[in-house]
């Protein structure tokens, strides 16, 4: 959503400037705690290759002001560096009629934007607007390879799904993250299939996606480390999913394996999982969404409903802002991690998306309100719930 705002708006700026057609630019969200809404580097990329074609215009207009036979021959105008190309870029942005508050040119080159509390209530909007169409992305078909090993044995029906209590923690981490990637990609319009296979590889388990789409047609393989071990303490006791659950209980045990890329080995350090990390990880964003959950059931007994015209412009507050911010990337997330096959990188996005609803909870009354801040702020709140429960569904 952010990005399909933002890019005509820029690629517009860049025309003006002279930047060529089909340039591929980059928005970065901000790490951390920032003033800044979004970061490009664009400038950077671009500042030799257009300030090579200001320059060849300057010297036309130059040679034909000039007359034949008089063009200058020690034409040396400077290429621009690329503060000065994002300085322009900058100039050509159309700051009111795209809701941007306020732009920064940072070394060696970037442009940084603020955007306007009216440029996020619009992207409220369109995340409580009823009705949105699902696109048809193409058919995709996921193959959950595990080995013949331990006593388990594949099911008769490729179809089938064991159970992945009984499996062993490599395999398990193969197995939820294959139903992960299944339910990414039929949230961003796949249409997908599920089916079991026998890894011919050693004990390696894999996850292999075939897609076939409007694109053309990919195939990706991903082999879930199957070395997890567990760290300091428990070793011996570790062996599969419904060990680990045991443990740590089931929420913060697909944590575990699903918070990271399936392919890069993990080491489960029980003795701090049974404390914190994960537990309070998986916990906190399950806590998030059933407090506001809570908080719409209440209203609902109150006989209050939730009004999705709701006068959003009344939402000012920073931790209302800031709660907006983070529904309003979920599409992009969504999309980013699907095309990646990154179920850990919604996750992630839980965790940031859970700290600003539970601020948000804190800082700002609801139900006690006047009527119309109060619908606002259900209309906010029903959008972080709708965002995290489809989380929640992938993880």
């Amino acid at each position: 959503m952010l990005r399909s705002r933002l890019l005509p708006i820029i690629e517009e700026a860049l025309r003006a400037v002279g930047a060529p057609e089909g340039v591929r630019i980059v928005l970065e969200y901000p790490r951390g705690e920032s003033r800044w809404d979004f970061a490009t580097p664009v400038a950077l990329a671009l500042a030799a290759r257009i300030g090579a074609s200001s320059d060849a215009r300057t010297r036309d207009e130059r040679s034909e002001s000039a007359g034949p036979g008089n063009a200058s021959q020690n034409d040396t105008s400077p290429r621009c560096t690329p503060m000065e190309l994002a300085g322009r870029i900058a100039a050509a942005l159309p700051r009111e009629a795209a809701g941007i508050e306020e732009i920064a040119i940072a070394p060696p080159g970037f442009i940084n934007l603020r955007l306007s509390p009216s440029f996020w209530h619009q992207c409220l909007r369109a995340v409580l607007a009823p009705g949105s169409v699902q696109r048809e992305a193409g058919r995709a078909e996921i193959a959950i390879g595990l080995p013949r090993r331990a006593g388990w044995n594949a099911p008769e029906s490729s179809a089938a799904l064991p159970e992945v209590e009984a499996l062993p923690l490599a395999y398990a981490r193969a197995m939820l993250a294959g139903m992960a990637m299944r339910r990414l990609l039929e949230q961003t319009g796949w249409e997908c299939g599920l089916r079991m296979a026998d890894a011919d590889d050693g004990d390696a388990p894999f996850v292999h996606v075939h897609r076939a789409g409007p694109a053309g047609v990919a195939d990706d393989t991903i082999r879930p480390n199957a070395h997890v071990v567990a760290g300091r303490e428990g070793t011996a006791a570790l062996h599969t999913f419904g060990d680990l659950a045991g443990e740590i209980g089931s929420e913060a045990a697909r944590w575990v394996l699903l918070d990271s890329q399936p392919a890069i080995p993990i080491t489960i350090d029980l003795a701090e999982a049974r404390t914190q990390s994960e537990r309070v990880r998986a916990r906190y964003a399950l806590y998030a969404h059933a407090r506001a959950a809570g908080v719409l059931r209440h209203a609902a007994s109150e006989g209050i409903a939730v009004e999705r015209g709701a006068p959003l412009e009344l939402l000012q507050a920073d931790a209302e802002i800031r709660l907006i911010k983070q529904i309003a990337q979920w599409d992009d997330i969504l999309e980013q991690a699907a095309e990646a096959l990154a179920p850990e990188t919604v996750a992630e996005y839980m965790l940031r998306l859970a700290a600003a609803l539970n601020r948000f909870l804190v800082e700002c009354r609801i139900l006690p309100e006047a009527p119309p801040l109060r619908a606002a702020r259900l209309a906010l709140l029903t959008g972080a719930v709708e965002v995290m429960s489809r989380c929640l569904s992938i993880t």
